[in-house]
């Protein structure tokens, strides 16, 4: 056991009482032994290995940028400002808490699975994996999914315990999450240090970041745990020109539960980093913290632009866009409500970022979805989608579209979605990506 938290034992009973009765008749003797629960702890000389062949506790380096150039154009820069920056771990802790339903057909030898999730057909290799057999013997009905926020985009171990109870015991078998469950065993995201150097000339021209993140991976690397972690490292140059970029990630394990995607999966981070750069530099040195960000906004006119970072922009007028919030948050006078609440006892502040994402899937690699359109005589239209939803409102995006495309009352179009018996592949709903792969692939 590497967590508070880790599944040891699975107990079938027949109602929830009874199996918290036979809960209290087990009793397991654990050998204890140090443990390690954040990064320092991790890092620190003579700590506790989570496993042995990871005797440092550091699994995985990653590396984007061109770190000779930064040391270069560092080298020019009249300021190099330094910061530490602290990512706190979180959970999603939705309202409704993970469950399923799981049965076994012994006739047609397929095991059926009724859980929420946002990506039916990515999990069930994983369940296909832990059961021994092939992934098209596994049903998997996502209907009401509840909160998500990306923790509910992979399978969980009491999924593949209730597929085999159901099979080896030939009972449909139930299982939800407690809230203290919840807690314990759905997965974190997001904690992270971030050390970060922003190189400026004496006018405040970026010339040079550079950024190390070390991540806490939690005690396992899940299906989706890397993700958040390296493939958004793309934001951390934001909508900035600057001259040479180059981030390192280190990725380490510690006795936690394993991350994994949560609202924005690495995007947030990567949008805080830059961000936070900035305001930070903005008050060391003087400058105004809008000023600052204009004069190294990349212009209209630099388009496409290619980032030290992944991304190629095609198109954007980043300063018009600046320009615009600043007049709808009433930039000019901020000053005289600042100091209004000063005079009522309060503190009044006022945040300003720019962020920049991909939407979709990796960058020029989106992962493909599943449509299939059946047009009835009567004019009804049946849409079936391999994106999942989790309440964003497919049904009514959807219908929208195939209104505009076939000419039929958006009332006249019903979904089906979230079925792997009706749509055998197909990716999902995360990153932003239905209306723009989901939607697509009901176009075409």
């Amino acid at each position: 056991v590497r967590y508070c938290g880790e599944p040891v034992l699975g107990i079938i009973a027949k109602d929830k009482a009874s199996a918290e009765l036979a809960l209290e008749a087990v009793d397991i003797l654990f050998e204890t032994s140090s443990s390690v629960i954040d990064i320092a702890n991790a890092l620190s000389d003579g700590a506790e290995c989570v496993w042995d062949i990871y005797p440092d506790n550091r699994c995985f380096h990653f590396e984007r940028g061109d770190a000779e150039k930064v040391q270069q154009e560092s080298g020019k820069a009249l300021h190099v400002v330094e910061h530490q920056l602290n990512i706190s771990r979180v959970t999603a802790a939705a309202l409704e808490p993970r469950a399923i339903r799981a049965s076994f057909n012994s006739a047609s030898g397929k095991y059926r699975l009724e859980v929420g999730t946002q990506t039916p057909n990515r999990i069930r290799p994983d369940l296909a994996t832990a059961l021994g057999v092939e992934p098209d013997a596994i049903e998997i009905i996502a209907q009401d999914c509840g909160g998500s926020f990306g923790m509910k985009n992979t399978a969980f171990p009491e999924y593949a315990v209730g597929l085999w109870a159901a099979e080896h015991y030939g009972i449909s078998v139930c299982w939800r999450a407690s809230r203290l469950e919840s807690f314990l065993s759905d997965t974190h995201a997001r904690e992270q240090i971030a050390d970060v150097a922003l190189g400026l000339d004496e006018s405040g021209k970026f010339l040079s970041l550079d950024v190390k993140i070390t991540a806490n991976l939690g005690a396992h690397i899940g299906p989706s745990t890397i993700h958040p972690v390296v493939s958004n490292i793309g934001g951390i140059t934001g909508v900035y020109d600057i001259s040479a970029s180059h981030v390192l990630v280190e990725g380490v394990f510690s006795n936690t539960q394993n991350v994994s995607p949560y609202r924005g999966a690495g995007r947030p981070e990567a949008t805080y980093i830059i961000e936070r750069m900035i305001d930070i530099a903005a008050e060391k040195l003087g400058f105004d913290k809008v000023e600052l960000r204009r004069r190294n906004l990349i212009r209209p006119e630099q388009m496409p632009f290619k980032t030290g970072l992944v991304f190629t922009y095609d198109s954007g007028d980043f300063p018009g866009l600046l320009d615009t919030a600043l007049s709808a948050a009433n930039w000019a006078e901020f000053d005289d409500r600042r100091m209004a609440s000063k005079l009522r006892g309060r503190i009044r502040g006022f945040g300003i970022a720019n962020p920049i994402e991909i939407a979709g899937g990796p960058e020029r690699k989106p992962h493909s979805e599943f449509a299939r359109v059946t047009v009835s005589p009567d004019g009804s239209v049946v849409l079936v989608s391999g994106s999942s939803d989790s309440g964003q409102g497919h049904a009514t995006v959807f219908a929208q579209i195939l209104s505009s495309k076939l000419g039929v009352d958006p009332t006249a179009v019903s979904l089906i979605a979230g079925d792997t018996r009706e749509a055998p592949n197909g990716t999902g709903t995360f990153g932003s990506r239905t209306v723009s792969a989901a939607g697509t692939s009901i176009v075409k």
